[in-house]
């Protein structure tokens, strides 16, 4: 990303929007990708090149889970 990375980017959005789900994309590995994020709270995660199936069914996941 140009201007933030996307921990800087997350870490952006919990100040404002502290409850919103947040879905992690990228080339690293899920573990990896983890790491990077320090803990933050992480909703999903999808490893880059994925299809627009596998990004609907990770929202359609967290929306599920925000009803229980």
């Amino acid at each position: 990303m140009p201007v933030m990375s996307g921990e800087e980017t997350q870490a952006e959005i919990r100040k404002t929007h502290p409850a919103v789900p947040v879905i992690i994309s990228t080339g690293f590995s899920e573990a990896q990708a983890i790491l990077h994020f320090g803990g933050q709270k992480v909703s999903g995660f999808l490893q880059k090149p994925f299809t627009a199936r596998q990004l609907g069914e990770a929202v359609k996941a967290i929306l599920q889970q925000d009803r229980t």
